[in-house]
């Protein structure tokens, strides 16, 4: 009996391929106004070298979209990966 099985192993990778970018987007569509400005001073700290270069305003605006375009991009690879070959 073999302990790991190779497509078990490639469900979880297809698993985690899919639900990670889901949870991804909806961590950042929940997270509050102080972890958004914190991520925001990250962010223009290691690019531009200062914490304010970005208004929060935009910040905010882009982080919507990309918690939006993760959730659409996890929610596709879910049908490719997984759904897919059940439905079809």
């Amino acid at each position: 009996m073999e302990l790991l099985n190779i497509g078990f192993v490639l469900l979880i990778v297809k698993l985690v391929f899919c639900f990670f970018p889901i949870l991804f987007g909806f961590y950042l569509l929940k997270c509050n106004e102080e972890r958004i400005r914190e991520i925001r001073n990250s962010f223009c700290k290691a690019i531009f070298k200062v914490q304010n270069a970005i208004s929060t305003k935009k910040f905010k605006c882009v982080v919507v979209w990309i918690a939006t375009l993760s959730i659409l991009f996890g929610a596709f690879s879910t049908w490719l990966l997984i759904l897919r070959p059940y439905v079809l």
